[in-house]
């Protein structure tokens, strides 16, 4: 059978969940290679997968791929970016990312705000994370406390170091 767009996505899952980033980036050539254009879904798996080996240049540029492929970028994207910049000390980076995500209406999600605080006081940031991100983070604590079954308290709690 011809590989199609969600063999490949399929198959760029399962390199994700194993942390195959090479075999998942091989599969991203091929299915080029074939006329195979991956869908938002194998690039947010592909972002994930160098989120978690530790490869921000690569989960960048795939971010970026995506904007030039008109693919939606989501809560996904920006956040697995995000969480691979952690630790990088690339604090106007997350920033921007941030930023970007609201603008294009992502919404980059609580999990993610509090990663990116988490990474800019890492970076020395912590007073300007604080400022920069304290209006979204309430927000996101707002609507969590609207939303049932969801532990709000949890997410407020974490937010009060800030």
């Amino acid at each position: 059978a011809r590989p199609n767009v969600v063999s490949i996505s399929v198959g760029v899952s399962a390199c994700e969940k194993a942390s195959f980033w090479q075999t998942a980036m091989d599969l991203l050539q091929a299915a080029g290679l074939r006329g195979v254009a991956l869908n938002s879904s194998g690039y947010n798996a592909l972002i994930s997968t160098m989120e978690k080996v530790g490869d921000w240049q690569r989960a960048v540029a795939l971010l970026h791929d995506m904007r030039v492929a008109f693919l939606l970028s989501d809560v996904v994207s920006y956040g697995s970016v995000v969480r691979a910049l952690e630790g990088q000390a690339r604090w106007t980076s997350i920033i921007s990312l941030l930023e970007e995500a609201r603008l294009r209406s992502a919404g980059p999600g609580s999990v993610t705000l509090l990663s990116a605080s988490t990474s800019l006081e890492s970076a020395g940031e912590g007073r300007r994370a604080g400022i920069a991100l304290l209006p979204e983070l309430w927000c996101e604590v707002l609507a969590a406390m609207s939303a049932p079954g969801v532990a709000a308290g949890d997410l407020a709690a974490a937010l009060g170091g800030l």
